[in-house]
């Protein structure tokens, strides 16, 4: 219990953290109309709907980096890395190129509304930004996730959803002026964050020499 609580709750709150701030910018989107509020929502939908593969192969990689991690075969984690960091970039790619040569025939699988459409194209454009970030993010984090540390998670998520999220979302939409667009823009670049964390994690090859969580509740009885 106690591992799954050090586990738990710190990964709870990363989730937390980041729908969180998602509900605070979608209510801050929405008051720029319905079709700046349609927008976000289809477009929300359309890169989940993108990015279904990509989200497959991280959380596939951050379970066999467990593993091998367990078993001390640390060869074989930079392989899962590597591998799973290949295969998304083609899934990424892809979604690239439905991103910048079929945005509307993405966004008219979920409405018809013209204008919605339209402005599907500027939320798709800025969306490369999630297409580009989505392999290194995914396949590095898997370590953070595999290695079982729940704290370096949490962070992430703060740097996510707090920090970056919020930041960027509100300064580029009130600050410099670019409205809905700005908060487009945040939720895109907040993926930087985790990004940049998991990745200098990963550099640093501290996750080599890493304790799991269950190996330190054997040595402390």
């Amino acid at each position: 219990m106690g591992v799954l609580l050090k586990l738990g709750i710190p990964l709870a709150t990363h989730s937390a953290l980041i729908h969180g701030t998602q509900i605070i910018c979608a209510s801050h989107v929405n008051a720029f109309g319905l079709v700046a509020s349609a927008t976000n929502s289809i477009g929300n939908k359309v890169q989940k709907l993108i990015n279904v593969f990509t989200l497959s192969l991280n959380t596939g990689a951050g379970a066999m980096v467990g593993q091998n991690l367990g078993a001390r075969k640390l060869d074989r984690v930079k392989k899962i890395v590597f591998t799973t960091m290949g295969m998304a970039a083609i899934f990424s790619s892809v979604a690239a190129m439905i991103a910048l040569f079929l945005p509307r025939q993405a966004f008219s699988l979920f409405t018809s509304d013209p204008e919605v459409i339209e402005f599907g194209v500027t939320y798709l454009r800025i969306s490369l930004i999630v297409f580009a970030l989505a392999p290194l993010q995914g396949s590095l984090g898997s370590v953070v996730t595999g290695s079982g540390f729940a704290n370096l998670n949490f962070i992430s998520g703060v740097l996510d959803g707090v920090i970056l999220r919020l930041g960027i979302s509100f300064f580029l939409a009130y600050t410099c002026g670019m409205g809905v667009t700005g908060f487009f823009f945040g939720n895109a670049l907040a993926r930087l964050g985790p990004t940049l964390v998991s990745g200098c994690y990963f550099l640093s090859g501290k996750w080599k020499t890493r304790k799991l969580l269950v190996e330190q509740g054997k040595n402390g009885k």
